[in-house]
């Protein structure tokens, strides 16, 4: 199976259409499989790079998790906005788009991604 952002596009609607344990499943496997090498992409580019794999892998873990409720939270967000039971404001909405486009899917991804290094770059920093 090809595991390219516009696969995971696909994936992502496919779960939006059934919303079944099996197509969150795929989507889950698919976001790692992508996030792993996103984040040693990544790590090789940071002029200090992080050496752990225990840290590696929590960057993995938790990028995918952190993927996989945004794409929840915009799925639910674009539903309640239809039925006009959410806050539809400016403000929330820039935070829950939902991805349309391989590009989207992309960027969201680099972002979690670098918000999650980031974070443990500066735990890091502090504890030494």
């Amino acid at each position: 199976m090809v595991r390219s952002y516009d696969s995971i596009l696909k994936m992502y609607n496919q779960w939006c259409g059934k919303k079944n344990k099996k197509n969150w499943d795929d989507l889950w496997e698919m976001c790692l499989w992508r996030m792993v090498k996103l984040t040693h992409d990544n790590n090789r580019r940071m002029p200090k790079p992080i050496f752990y794999y225990d840290i590696i892998e929590n960057i993995i873990t938790e990028s995918t998790a952190e993927i996989m409720h945004y794409l929840f939270m915009a799925e639910k967000y674009e539903k309640q906005g239809i039925d006009n039971n959410f806050d539809t404001s400016e403000e929330n909405k820039k935070h829950l788009i939902k991805p349309k486009t391989a590009k989207e899917m992309t960027t969201l991804f680099y972002q979690q991604n670098l918000c999650i290094f980031s974070k443990y770059i500066k735990k890091e920093t502090i504890d030494n």
